[in-house]
Protein backbone atom coordinates (compact mmCIF):
# COMPACT_ATOMS: atom_id res chain seq x y z
CA UNK A 1 0.00 0.00 0.00
CA UNK A 2 1.28 3.40 -1.07
CA UNK A 3 2.16 5.56 2.12
CA UNK A 4 -0.60 8.22 3.27
CA UNK A 5 0.31 11.36 2.87
CA UNK A 6 1.54 13.78 5.74
CA UNK A 7 -0.38 16.95 6.79
CA UNK A 8 2.71 19.17 5.31
CA UNK A 9 2.09 16.92 2.12
CA UNK A 10 -1.45 17.63 2.04
CA UNK A 11 -0.61 21.69 2.49
CA UNK A 12 1.51 21.31 -0.92
CA UNK A 13 -1.39 19.24 -2.68
CA UNK A 14 -3.30 22.22 -1.76
CA UNK A 15 -0.84 24.74 -2.91
CA UNK A 16 -0.17 23.07 -6.40
CA UNK A 17 -3.69 22.01 -6.96
CA UNK A 18 -4.96 26.05 -6.85
CA UNK A 19 -1.63 27.20 -9.47
CA UNK A 20 -3.70 25.57 -11.69
CA UNK A 21 -6.95 28.26 -10.62
CA UNK A 22 -4.14 31.13 -10.86
CA UNK A 23 -2.82 29.79 -14.82
CA UNK A 24 -6.50 29.35 -15.99
CA UNK A 25 -7.38 32.64 -14.67
CA UNK A 26 -4.26 33.88 -16.63
CA UNK A 27 -5.01 32.33 -20.06
CA UNK A 28 -9.11 33.56 -19.57
CA UNK A 29 -7.57 37.12 -18.98
CA UNK A 30 -5.52 37.40 -21.89
CA UNK A 31 -7.69 35.96 -24.51
CA UNK A 32 -10.72 39.13 -22.92
CA UNK A 33 -7.32 41.31 -22.92
CA UNK A 34 -6.45 40.85 -26.89
CA UNK A 35 -10.19 39.07 -28.06
CA UNK A 36 -11.03 43.43 -29.88
CA UNK A 37 -7.22 42.66 -31.65
CA UNK A 38 -7.83 38.47 -32.36
CA UNK A 39 -10.85 39.47 -33.75
CA UNK A 40 -9.39 42.16 -36.01
CA UNK A 41 -6.36 40.11 -37.45
CA UNK A 42 -7.64 36.40 -36.40
CA UNK A 43 -11.45 35.60 -36.93
CA UNK A 44 -11.79 37.74 -40.06
CA UNK A 45 -8.90 36.47 -42.19
CA UNK A 46 -8.42 33.41 -44.31
CA UNK A 47 -7.67 29.97 -42.69
CA UNK A 48 -4.35 29.42 -43.30
CA UNK A 49 -1.84 27.12 -41.45
CA UNK A 50 -1.21 30.51 -38.88
CA UNK A 51 -4.32 30.99 -38.05
CA UNK A 52 -5.10 27.26 -37.23
CA UNK A 53 -2.16 27.06 -35.07
CA UNK A 54 -3.05 29.71 -33.66
CA UNK A 55 -6.31 29.31 -32.24
CA UNK A 56 -5.60 25.86 -31.41
CA UNK A 57 -2.92 27.07 -29.18
CA UNK A 58 -4.93 29.98 -27.84
CA UNK A 59 -8.32 27.88 -27.28
CA UNK A 60 -6.95 24.46 -26.57
CA UNK A 61 -4.56 24.89 -23.72
CA UNK A 62 -7.74 26.48 -21.23
CA UNK A 63 -10.36 23.77 -22.19
CA UNK A 64 -7.60 21.41 -21.24
CA UNK A 65 -6.79 23.52 -17.93
CA UNK A 66 -10.64 22.80 -17.11
CA UNK A 67 -10.50 19.07 -17.30
CA UNK A 68 -7.52 19.23 -15.04
CA UNK A 69 -9.34 21.41 -12.28
CA UNK A 70 -12.44 19.00 -12.22
CA UNK A 71 -10.11 16.29 -11.88
CA UNK A 72 -7.72 17.59 -9.73
CA UNK A 73 -10.85 19.83 -7.35
CA UNK A 74 -13.85 18.39 -7.98
CA UNK A 75 -15.48 16.57 -5.02
CA UNK A 76 -14.77 12.36 -4.46
CA UNK A 77 -18.31 11.59 -5.19
CA UNK A 78 -18.67 13.42 -8.27
CA UNK A 79 -15.71 11.68 -10.15
CA UNK A 80 -16.74 8.42 -9.41
CA UNK A 81 -20.13 6.47 -8.44
CA UNK A 82 -18.04 3.36 -6.74
CA UNK A 83 -16.57 2.77 -3.33
CA UNK A 84 -13.07 3.67 -4.52
CA UNK A 85 -11.73 6.21 -6.88
CA UNK A 86 -8.53 4.81 -8.16
CA UNK A 87 -9.58 3.14 -11.53
CA UNK A 88 -12.08 5.80 -12.53
CA UNK A 89 -9.04 8.50 -11.67
CA UNK A 90 -6.37 6.42 -13.79
CA UNK A 91 -9.12 6.63 -16.46
CA UNK A 92 -9.54 10.29 -16.13
CA UNK A 93 -5.53 10.87 -16.29
CA UNK A 94 -4.26 9.58 -19.63
CA UNK A 95 -6.65 11.55 -21.88
CA UNK A 96 -6.04 15.25 -20.89
CA UNK A 97 -2.03 14.24 -20.38
CA UNK A 98 -1.99 13.27 -23.99
CA UNK A 99 -3.96 16.61 -25.25
CA UNK A 100 -1.73 18.70 -22.86
CA UNK A 101 1.73 17.28 -25.02
CA UNK A 102 -0.49 18.14 -28.12
CA UNK A 103 -0.62 21.92 -27.23
CA UNK A 104 2.99 21.78 -26.02
CA UNK A 105 3.69 20.03 -29.67
CA UNK A 106 1.74 23.31 -31.09
CA UNK A 107 3.54 25.79 -29.32
CA UNK A 108 6.96 24.13 -30.66
CA UNK A 109 5.38 24.07 -34.18
CA UNK A 110 4.79 27.81 -34.30
CA UNK A 111 8.21 28.76 -33.03
CA UNK A 112 9.78 26.22 -35.67
CA UNK A 113 8.12 28.12 -38.00
CA UNK A 114 8.96 31.43 -36.34
CA UNK A 115 12.57 30.45 -36.87
CA UNK A 116 12.45 29.21 -40.06
CA UNK A 117 10.71 32.06 -41.89
CA UNK A 118 13.80 34.47 -40.49
CA UNK A 119 16.26 32.20 -41.64
CA UNK A 120 14.69 30.03 -44.30
CA UNK A 121 16.94 27.38 -44.09
CA UNK A 122 15.92 23.64 -44.49
CA UNK A 123 18.55 22.46 -42.61
CA UNK A 124 17.88 24.72 -39.83
CA UNK A 125 13.95 23.65 -40.05
CA UNK A 126 14.70 19.69 -40.22
CA UNK A 127 16.96 19.97 -37.32
CA UNK A 128 14.38 21.47 -34.66
CA UNK A 129 11.62 19.22 -35.98
CA UNK A 130 13.69 16.51 -34.93
CA UNK A 131 14.31 17.97 -31.65
CA UNK A 132 10.31 18.98 -31.68
CA UNK A 133 9.61 14.93 -32.38
CA UNK A 134 12.24 14.00 -29.75
CA UNK A 135 10.96 16.04 -27.21
CA UNK A 136 7.41 14.94 -27.72
CA UNK A 137 8.34 11.45 -28.11
CA UNK A 138 10.04 11.42 -24.68
CA UNK A 139 6.99 12.98 -23.30
CA UNK A 140 4.62 10.77 -24.43
CA UNK A 141 6.96 7.59 -23.76
CA UNK A 142 7.20 9.18 -20.09
CA UNK A 143 3.57 9.69 -19.48
CA UNK A 144 2.89 6.08 -20.53
CA UNK A 145 5.99 4.45 -18.66
CA UNK A 146 4.17 6.66 -15.95
CA UNK A 147 0.51 5.69 -16.56
CA UNK A 148 1.05 1.66 -17.21
CA UNK A 149 3.88 1.26 -14.18
CA UNK A 150 4.56 3.87 -12.00
CA UNK A 151 1.61 5.86 -10.43
CA UNK A 152 -0.79 4.94 -8.03
CA UNK A 153 -3.79 6.38 -7.38
CA UNK A 154 -4.65 6.97 -4.12
CA UNK A 155 -8.60 5.35 -2.91
CA UNK A 156 -11.15 6.65 -0.48
CA UNK A 157 -10.14 3.39 1.94
CA UNK A 158 -6.30 4.83 1.66
CA UNK A 159 -7.06 8.04 2.73
CA UNK A 160 -7.91 9.11 5.94
CA UNK A 161 -8.32 12.72 5.33
CA UNK A 162 -10.41 14.65 2.87
CA UNK A 163 -8.89 15.96 -0.46
CA UNK A 164 -10.82 16.63 -2.97
CA UNK A 165 -9.82 15.33 -6.57
CA UNK A 166 -7.94 12.78 -7.45
CA UNK A 167 -4.51 11.65 -5.43
CA UNK A 168 -1.71 10.21 -7.68
CA UNK A 169 1.74 9.18 -6.32
CA UNK A 170 5.18 8.23 -8.65
CA UNK A 171 6.47 4.74 -7.34
CA UNK A 172 8.49 3.17 -9.55
CA UNK A 173 12.30 3.28 -9.17
CA UNK A 174 12.78 5.09 -12.77
CA UNK A 175 10.20 8.23 -11.16
CA UNK A 176 13.07 10.73 -10.50
CA UNK A 177 15.10 10.45 -13.31
CA UNK A 178 11.62 10.03 -15.68
CA UNK A 179 10.39 13.49 -13.88
CA UNK A 180 13.97 15.50 -15.70
CA UNK A 181 14.15 13.43 -18.68
CA UNK A 182 10.80 14.07 -18.91
CA UNK A 183 11.41 17.90 -19.57
CA UNK A 184 15.11 18.23 -21.05
CA UNK A 185 14.30 17.83 -24.46
CA UNK A 186 11.89 20.42 -24.51
CA UNK A 187 14.22 22.79 -22.34
CA UNK A 188 17.07 21.96 -25.42
CA UNK A 189 14.51 22.74 -28.27
CA UNK A 190 13.89 26.01 -26.73
CA UNK A 191 17.35 26.79 -26.18
CA UNK A 192 17.81 26.02 -29.37
CA UNK A 193 15.37 28.63 -30.45
CA UNK A 194 17.06 30.95 -28.32
CA UNK A 195 20.01 30.99 -29.65
CA UNK A 196 19.30 30.95 -33.65
CA UNK A 197 16.78 34.01 -32.79
CA UNK A 198 19.99 36.23 -30.79
CA UNK A 199 22.05 35.04 -33.53
CA UNK A 200 19.53 36.32 -36.04
CA UNK A 201 19.37 39.63 -34.02
CA UNK A 202 22.85 39.98 -34.03
CA UNK A 203 23.42 39.53 -38.00
CA UNK A 204 21.01 42.13 -38.28
CA UNK A 205 21.80 44.04 -35.53
CA UNK A 206 21.60 48.11 -37.55
CA UNK A 207 18.31 47.41 -37.63
CA UNK A 208 18.16 46.38 -34.19
CA UNK A 209 19.76 49.77 -33.21
CA UNK A 210 16.90 51.61 -34.46
CA UNK A 211 14.31 49.56 -33.19
CA UNK A 212 12.76 52.43 -31.24
CA UNK A 213 12.69 54.48 -35.06
CA UNK A 214 10.60 51.55 -37.08
CA UNK A 215 7.43 49.91 -35.56
CA UNK A 216 7.70 46.77 -37.68
CA UNK A 217 11.30 45.79 -36.79
CA UNK A 218 10.61 47.17 -33.20
CA UNK A 219 8.00 44.26 -32.89
CA UNK A 220 10.62 41.51 -34.62
CA UNK A 221 13.19 42.55 -32.28
CA UNK A 222 11.33 42.47 -29.54
CA UNK A 223 9.37 39.62 -29.70
CA UNK A 224 12.24 37.45 -30.98
CA UNK A 225 14.44 38.30 -27.87
CA UNK A 226 12.37 39.07 -24.40
CA UNK A 227 9.47 36.78 -25.38
CA UNK A 228 11.40 33.64 -26.08
CA UNK A 229 14.07 34.61 -23.13
CA UNK A 230 10.26 34.49 -21.14
CA UNK A 231 9.77 30.99 -22.45
CA UNK A 232 13.31 29.95 -21.60
CA UNK A 233 13.50 30.76 -18.68
CA UNK A 234 10.21 29.95 -17.45
CA UNK A 235 11.28 26.22 -18.85
CA UNK A 236 14.33 26.11 -16.83
CA UNK A 237 12.62 27.25 -13.71
CA UNK A 238 10.03 23.66 -14.44
CA UNK A 239 13.26 21.85 -15.36
CA UNK A 240 14.70 22.60 -11.69
CA UNK A 241 11.37 22.13 -10.12
CA UNK A 242 10.76 18.57 -11.40
CA UNK A 243 14.51 17.67 -10.82
CA UNK A 244 14.46 19.41 -7.02
CA UNK A 245 10.71 19.64 -5.48
CA UNK A 246 8.94 16.96 -3.56
CA UNK A 247 6.67 14.97 -5.97
CA UNK A 248 3.81 16.71 -4.70
CA UNK A 249 4.81 20.75 -5.41
CA UNK A 250 6.47 19.83 -9.55
CA UNK A 251 2.92 20.26 -10.64
CA UNK A 252 3.43 23.71 -9.73
CA UNK A 253 5.69 24.36 -12.46
CA UNK A 254 3.74 22.39 -15.29
CA UNK A 255 0.86 24.49 -14.86
CA UNK A 256 2.18 27.66 -14.99
CA UNK A 257 5.42 26.98 -17.92
CA UNK A 258 2.00 25.49 -19.85
CA UNK A 259 -0.12 28.78 -19.83
CA UNK A 260 2.64 31.22 -19.89
CA UNK A 261 4.23 29.95 -23.08
CA UNK A 262 0.44 29.64 -24.53
CA UNK A 263 0.43 33.51 -23.80
CA UNK A 264 3.43 34.40 -24.77
CA UNK A 265 2.87 32.21 -28.40
CA UNK A 266 -0.05 34.28 -28.88
CA UNK A 267 0.90 37.04 -28.06
CA UNK A 268 4.20 36.95 -30.85
CA UNK A 269 1.81 36.27 -33.24
CA UNK A 270 -0.79 38.91 -32.23
CA UNK A 271 1.90 41.45 -32.19
CA UNK A 272 3.44 40.55 -35.42
CA UNK A 273 0.17 40.79 -37.67
CA UNK A 274 -1.00 44.16 -35.79
CA UNK A 275 2.45 46.18 -36.56
CA UNK A 276 2.35 44.52 -39.98
CA UNK A 277 -1.12 44.99 -40.23
CA UNK A 278 -0.59 48.81 -39.31
CA UNK A 279 2.17 49.82 -41.59
CA UNK A 280 1.59 51.47 -44.78
CA UNK A 281 1.77 49.96 -47.77
CA UNK A 282 2.66 46.18 -47.12
CA UNK A 283 -0.78 45.11 -48.50
CA UNK A 284 -0.79 47.06 -51.16
CA UNK A 285 1.93 46.49 -52.28
CA UNK A 286 0.79 42.57 -52.22
CA UNK A 287 4.28 41.44 -50.42
CA UNK A 288 2.21 40.29 -47.38
CA UNK A 289 -0.24 38.50 -46.04
CA UNK A 290 -0.83 38.94 -42.54
CA UNK A 291 -1.52 35.36 -41.94
CA UNK A 292 0.58 33.07 -43.39
CA UNK A 293 2.93 32.47 -40.52
CA UNK A 294 5.01 29.79 -42.05
CA UNK A 295 6.38 28.85 -45.94
CA UNK A 296 7.71 30.81 -48.38
CA UNK A 297 5.52 33.77 -48.70
CA UNK A 298 6.23 34.86 -44.74
CA UNK A 299 9.91 33.80 -45.17
CA UNK A 300 9.43 36.79 -48.21
CA UNK A 301 7.48 39.16 -46.35
CA UNK A 302 10.50 38.74 -43.50
CA UNK A 303 13.46 39.39 -46.18
CA UNK A 304 11.16 42.87 -47.36
CA UNK A 305 10.65 43.85 -43.92
CA UNK A 306 14.10 43.97 -43.24
CA UNK A 307 15.13 44.73 -46.84
CA UNK A 308 12.88 48.00 -46.56
CA UNK A 309 13.89 48.94 -43.09
CA UNK A 310 17.29 48.74 -43.61
CA UNK A 311 16.80 51.12 -46.75
CA UNK A 312 15.28 53.22 -44.78
CA UNK A 313 18.16 53.15 -42.16
CA UNK A 314 20.94 53.98 -44.43
CA UNK A 315 19.07 57.16 -45.89
CA UNK A 316 18.38 58.50 -42.64
CA UNK A 317 21.85 57.63 -40.64
CA UNK A 318 24.70 59.08 -41.98
CA UNK A 319 27.11 56.51 -41.58
CA UNK A 320 25.86 52.62 -41.58
CA UNK A 321 27.87 49.49 -41.39
CA UNK A 322 29.03 48.36 -44.93
CA UNK A 323 27.96 45.05 -44.39
CA UNK A 324 24.37 46.13 -44.43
Amino acid sequence: MAQLPSPTTIAQIYASRYTYVAAEFLMIWDILLKFDDEVKYVWSSRWTVGKILYLINRYLTPILFIFDLWYLLTSNTDISLYVTRGPPCKRLYIGPSVLAIVACLIIECTLILRVHALYGSRTIFLLLTMLCFASMGTMMGTTLRWYLFDFHWFTDREISVVIPGCLVVCQGPLCKPLTVLFWVPFFVFEIAVLILIILDTWRNRAVMRSCHQYGLAAIICRDGIIYYMIMTVISMSNLFIWALAPDVLKYFGSSLIRSIQSIACSRLMLNIWSTVDSTRGFRSSGNFDSFSFSGRRFSGTVSYIRETTIASIRTSTPVVDDHY
